[in-house]
Order: C-alpha cells, then structure tokens, then sequence
C-alpha cells in the first residue's frame, strides 16, 4: 500500500469518526463527601454554585462543599431522529355487499359482493388522508349466467378521517375503469362513493364501517323502447350499486 492509499485510509476513518460521533462537554464536580456530580455549570456565586445535570435537574451547592471542578470530555453517536415521511405506507383491504341493477338491459337487480385492496401514503393531503392505488374483483349473484357481471376493477383511492379520536367520520371515493372478466358485458369508467365510521385500534391499525354507492359504465345488451315497442340491440348502459362497506387499514 503506497502512501498515498495510506492517507486516503486515514482520513476516510477519522471522517467517518467525526459524523459517526458527537462531543459532549460535561463539568464534574468532586465533593468533599467523595461524590462526583456531572452536569453543566448555569450559575455561579460567591458562595453557591448550579448545576443542571443531563436529565434537566438542579443541583446547587455550597462552595465551601467542593474540592474540584473538572471538565471532562465524551462522545456519543447523534440521535437519528424519524422523518415526517416515515410510516406513512399504509394498505387497506376493503370488502363490499350490497345489491347492483343495470339501467335498460335484461339483468335483474342482483346481489352483488367486490373485494379490494389499496396502497398508499395515509398523510397525502396532511393528517389522517389517503391517497393511494388498488385493484380488485367484484361480481354480482346473478341465478342465470348469462346476467352475471365480473369485473377487475383498478381504481385511485381517496380517504379523509375527519379527526384524530379513536371514533371518527369518514368518506373515501374510488375513481377508476374496470376490466371484464367474462364475456356478458365489458367494463368501463366508474365512481363509488362511501361513507360511515373509523374505529381506531392502534397506531397504524383501524378499520371502518359504512354505506357505498357507485355507478359504472358497461356495455353489452341493452333495450331500447320506442313508440313501435322494446329492441334489444348492443349498447353502453349504467351499472348502479349500492350497499354495506367493510374495510381494515394496516
């Protein structure tokens, strides 16, 4: 190793010793009684000295009681304090069921349940608001086959809990475009909309109780009425739904 590669070695360790540790520089004072007493030195009289210790208490003392004061020197690694970004990932697992209907087609009003899940930063507008992407599956209960809808939906959630207590309002909205996963009807553009409480169970745990309501576009067959009578024909209709919402946030 040349001298060069020597020095750079050298200065690389007493860098990395200078940002890695910090100074500390404390006053001891020794006591007549044998007791050594460290701290910082805040004020100082004829008679009577201060001294405030490391966890913020004073001490005062009669100078006739102390035999010395020395300055003694420390180091101590620098505190890494948490950024205001961290733990703000946070994922929510949604479960809806509820009732859907399809304007101008041949589907009845079904059951119809979607699951879901989003991740996220849960302080993208400031405290206590939501804002991340997800993906589901949702299918209505159709008894016929031929009048079942499936979907993948792939949506942006929104959230806002209104305050910080443990039982809090909220609202959320998705806004996204779902994909068919049969060959009944194609998807679309839809917004769902839900409302109710946030029960808070931990730092970065709660889940939340409400009702939705969403609307979406599909296309399939639909009927058209006139004044000759109804035609089934292929078009794009409205897809409503609405029911009870689930959801659990870690």
């Amino acid at each position: 190793m040349n001298r060069f590669s020597r020095l750079l070695v050298i200065l690389l360790v007493i860098t990395n010793t200078a940002f890695a540790q910090e100074s500390i520089v404390r006053d001891v004072i020794l006591l007549k009684s044998g007791e050594k007493v460290q701290g910082k030195i805040i004020s100082q009289t004829d008679k009577v000295l201060t001294l405030k210790t490391d966890d913020g208490k004073r001490f005062q003392f009669q100078l006739s009681e102390i035999v010395s004061i020395e300055q003694e020197e420390t180091t101590r690694k620098p505190e890494v304090k948490p950024t205001q970004h961290q733990g703000n990932f946070t994922g929510i697992i949604e479960i809806n069921g509820g009732v859907a209907s399809a304007k101008a087609t041949p589907i009845p009003a079904s059951p119809a349940m979607a699951v879901s899940l989003a991740f996220g930063s849960k302080n993208a507008f400031g405290s206590n608001g939501f804002l991340g992407l997800g993906v589901g599956y949702e299918t209505s209960l159709a008894k016929n086959n031929s009048n079942k809808l499936t979907f993948l939906p792939v949506f942006i959630l929104l959230q806002k809990t209104f305050t910080t207590n443990k039982t809090a309002p909220f609202i959320a909205s998705h806004v996204g475009y779902t994909f068919k996963l049969n060959e009944n009807y194609g998807g679309g553009a839809y917004f769902k909309l839900s409302g109710g409480v946030n029960f808070q169970i931990a730092e970065k745990t709660a889940f939340n109780i409400g009702l939705f309501g969403k609307i979406q576009q599909i296309s399939g067959t639909i009927i058209e009425q006139n004044h000759l009578g109804e035609f089934m024909g292929e078009g794009n209709t409205k897809l409503y739904s609405a029911g009870l919402s689930l959801s659990f946030i870690f």
